[in-house]
């Protein structure tokens, strides 16, 4: 007959202190020499958004050159134009648009946190095409962020959500594929409440906040 074992607390605290010291030594050995002062300076106002009501997120830079941003209570996203100085407003009534990407044909990816879905904008013709709405027949919770990765995927945040999967979707990231397939790629309570979420730059490691 097998006894059944413990680990002291002592051991398995320093078991796990060295698997934490492990983990920080492999992050420090990726990203060793990044020179991030070369990229970060002093900080500089550029262009100010006047109203009463001002939340901005989700910056994305367009093919043009310019800067598209959103302004989450007033559903608007905004443009600034750096040759020109230039700020204006770019699109009306998008529904708390949050996180915005552009996809590599130059299509504006939005997450309208307000009517739960997954968006896609052409800038050419003005035409949104919903991606993602639903899942296991539940609205989405509010999409959050998003990025792609290195076989053109999308993941994105979705919170707040509920605690029960039986009567709605709970936080999560999710991914979606090319030909359309949505899929949790994490899930609460795993995911707390998830928010900004990044691909590395050659595309192979997701991060999440």
């Amino acid at each position: 007959m097998h006894q059944k074992q413990t680990i002291p607390l002592a051991t398995l605290l320093v078991i796990m202190a060295a698997f934490a010291a492990a983990v920080h030594d492999v992050a420090a050995i990726e990203y060793q020499g990044l020179q991030t002062e070369k990229y970060l300076g002093d900080v500089e106002v550029v262009a100010t958004i006047e109203g009463e009501k001002v939340f901005t997120e989700g910056p994305a830079f367009g093919a043009d050159g310019n800067l598209y941003f959103t302004n989450i209570p007033v559903s608007k996203i905004l443009k600034y134009d750096p040759a020109s100085g230039a700020l204006s407003v770019f699109r009306e009534d998008t529904q708390e648009t949050n996180g915005l990407m552009f996809d590599p044909q130059g299509r504006l990816l939005m997450c309208q946190g307000g009517a739960g879905q997954l968006a896609r904008l052409n800038l050419n013709t003005g035409k949104v095409e919903v991606l993602a709405a639903t899942y296991n027949g539940f609205p989405l919770a509010a999409p959050n962020d998003l990025c792609y990765d290195s076989r053109g995927r999308i993941y994105f945040t979705s919170r707040p959500g509920t605690k029960d999967p039986k009567k709605g979707n709970v936080n999560a990231v999710y991914r979606l594929d090319p030909d359309g397939k949505l899929t949790h790629v994490r899930a609460w309570p795993a995911v707390h409440m998830g928010n900004g979420i990044v691909a590395s730059p050659e595309r192979q490691t997701l991060y999440l906040i």
